[in-house]
């Protein structure tokens, strides 16, 4: 990278990296101590980077409204300094979580919000953020982990989609008040018989919609007349129309996640390996092709990262490279490559990662 930060009111982030650093770099940061000065920046000495980033960072935990302002400003004056100095990789540090004792769902969501919030600002492109963290801090992992995946939803899957609807008013003329209310009333129980209703639910394949098959899907709705709700979340499907057009629209929606899971067969195929977990003592099963698909690519990547056209944030955790998913059961799972395990709450299961034409004994495919 090219800039790592530190935390220089960190008296235990400080030592550590002034001690991996080397001495010119203790040297200096001694010097700029005895000068009461907190920001400054030095060499990278013995460290991967080209200069080491030092920003003091204070908030007393009896003043939380103070929190996210001062994350505000520690993470904004690195991004200024980066930018004017033309440095476009930048190391973050966990700041807080550690003998301060503040909740690490807060400086995960702020930290991140924020740098999210600069990069999105940046006229640079492309900006690399990391957010390293130590072996111990696997709370502190779980939170950066869970908000940038919070991230990735609400920058891949749009709450909505705008489309024109159509406004037919029917004007009723005549004499006779009651007649006129009785036609309006059959008019509304007409328009109401014909629309046609459905709710599908536990439909977990939309997660790994893209955005252009979203916009095909809702597209192909509005061509027949019909009023689809897509709730990524919640993984349900909504329509509202014409029976045999929501009939229609149904069947497309089928159609479209068949096609997407096997382009997704078709990615794992290429790239020639499939992953496995053992489900009983020496019976294999196959993960289904859109976890294997992001298994390997956590494999090829060792890291966990949130993605869009213009900005890269990544999470490294020393010593326990791993890679998060929710499988079909909605259990929460992790694999960790360096045990080669797959862990779910206490439960602990072998994985292994095999060349396509290899044996793997007793595997159940799944192709959900």
């Amino acid at each position: 990278v090219d800039i790592i930060v530190v935390c220089s009111t960190s008296t235990v982030l400080s030592d550590a990296i002034i001690l991996a650093a080397g001495q010119q770099v203790k040297s200096i940061f001694n010097q700029q101590s005895s000068y009461g000065t907190l920001a400054f920046e030095t060499i990278g000495g013995n460290l991967p980077c080209q200069q080491i980033v030092f920003r003091p960072w204070i908030c007393d935990k009896n003043q939380m409204q103070n929190l996210k302002p001062s994350i505000a400003t520690f993470v904004q004056s690195v991004f200024t300094y980066a930018l004017h100095h033309n440095l476009t990789t930048i190391a973050f540090p966990s700041i807080g979580c550690g003998q301060l004792g503040f909740d690490p769902k807060l400086i995960a969501e702020y930290m991140i919000d924020e740098a999210y919030q600069q990069l999105k600002v940046s006229t640079h492109s492309p900006l690399i953020i990391s957010f390293v963290l130590l072996p111990g801090q696997q709370t502190v992992y779980d939170a950066f982990a869970d908000r940038l995946d919070t991230i990735r939803i609400i920058e891949d899957k749009p709450n909505t989609v705008s489309f024109d609807k159509q406004i037919v008013r029917i004007k009723l003329t005549g004499s006779n008040e009651k007649q006129l209310i009785e036609y309006r009333n059959k008019i509304k129980q007409l328009a109401q018989s014909s629309a046609f209703k459905l709710h599908l639910t536990d439909k977990t394949d939309i997660v790994d919609w893209s955005q252009d098959h979203i916009q095909k899907y809702y597209d192909y709705c509005l061509q027949k007349r019909v009023i689809p709700t897509l709730d990524i979340q919640d993984s349900t499907l909504d329509l509202i129309g014409y029976k045999d057009a929501v009939i229609e629209v149904e069947s497309y929606f089928y159609q479209l996640t068949a096609e997407i899971l096997r382009n997704a067969r078709i990615q794992v195929l290429s790239r020639g390996f499939v992953w496995s977990v053992e489900i009983l003592s020496g019976k294999w099963e196959q993960y289904s092709y859109t976890i294997n698909e992001k298994i390997e690519d956590a494999q090829l990547r060792k890291l966990s990262h949130v993605c869009n056209s213009f900005v890269l944030i990544y999470l490294y955790r020393f010593s326990m490279l791993k890679i998060e998913f929710v499988n079909e059961k909605s259990e929460r799972c992790r694999i960790i490559f360096s045990s080669m395990q797959e862990e779910y709450q206490k439960r602990k299961r072998k994985v292994c990662r095999k060349c396509i034409g290899s044996s793997l004994p007793n595997v159940r495919k799944s192709f959900v």
